[in-house]
Formats: C-alpha cells, sequence, structure tokens
C-alpha cells in the first residue's frame, strides 16, 4: 500500500510538472518541423551542463526571448544556428561574438516531428488559410470554387 502511495505521488509531480513547449518550422518549407519541450528537471539538467543563472520560473522563457531578440536586431554579434542529425533530432544553439571569441550561450535539443504529426499539421494550417482567405467552407479545394 506504501509502494502505491509513493507511485500516485510521483504521478502528481508529473502531472503539476511545468514544461516550455516550442515548435521550429521554416515558412518556405511547412514540412520542415521540429519540436522541444523542457520540463523542469530537463532544464535543471540544461541549467548544471550549460552553467545557466537563471530558473526555470524566474527566467527562462525571458532568456529565451532575449536570445531571440538578439539575434534579429544584432545580427553581427549574435547568432542561432540549428543543426540535424541523421536520426531526427537537432539542436538550436545560439552564440554570442564578443570580438575575440564565440560564446555558445544558449543549447536546447528539439526532435523532428512524425510524418502523421507533420501532415496533420499542415492539413491544419492549409484549413485556417483557406478560411481565412475564403471563408467558411466545406470545400476540399476553396480556391476552385466558382467566384460570386
Amino acid at each position: 500500500n506504501n509502494n502505491n502511495n509513493n507511485n500516485n505521488n510521483n504521478k502528481k509531480k508529473k502531472e503539476e510538472e511545468k514544461t516550455l513547449a516550442m515548435d521550429l518550422s521554416i515558412p518556405t518549407n511547412p514540412f520542415f518541423r521540429y519540436h522541444a519541450v523542457v520540463t523542469e528537471s530537463a532544464f535543471e539538467r540544461m541549467k548544471e551542463k550549460q552553467n545557466i543563472t537563471v530558473d526555470f520560473d524566474d527566467g527562462f522563457l525571458m532568456t529565451l526571448k532575449e536570445q531571440l531578440i538578439a539575434c534579429r536586431e544584432r545580427e553581427s554579434a549574435n547568432v542561432m544556428c540549428f543543426t540535424m542529425n541523421s536520426t531526427g533530432s537537432g539542436t538550436l544553439v545560439f552564440i554570442e561574438d564578443l570580438g575575440h571569441k564565440l560564446v555558445e550561450t544558449l543549447r536546447i535539443d528539439f526532435e523532428q516531428y512524425d510524418e502523421r504529426d507533420i501532415q496533420e499539421r499542415v492539413a491544419l494550417e492549409y484549413r485556417e488559410m483557406a478560411r481565412t482567405l475564403y471563408g467558411e467552407t466545406d470545400l476540399a479545394a476553396p480556391y476552385a470554387a466558382r467566384r460570386k
């Protein structure tokens, strides 16, 4: 019975664990899709490995936003690089150029969506785009419908 209580407590902890989910895609290629889910426990491992100085609750999301903004606004000093391997995973790395040295400021691991999920997401986006362009319609190809 005590073992059951421990299992229930572990389940509750896992259910209550906060997460940050991210999608990575390219507008020009709807089939290029990766995702990352960073849980509090995964972040703690990242924090230790990468010497991150913020906590999950008190700064991880803000730090990620700042990194993205820095890459957009200071392209000569900040860059992000996404690398993929043959197993379907990839890594997003943020790098800052200090003039005399390149410093990796953040690293996040991603997994590629499976083919079925990609097809579902592309179909959903297509339906949303068609709804925006043509209004509510049940047609499979609303752009082929006769204009009134």
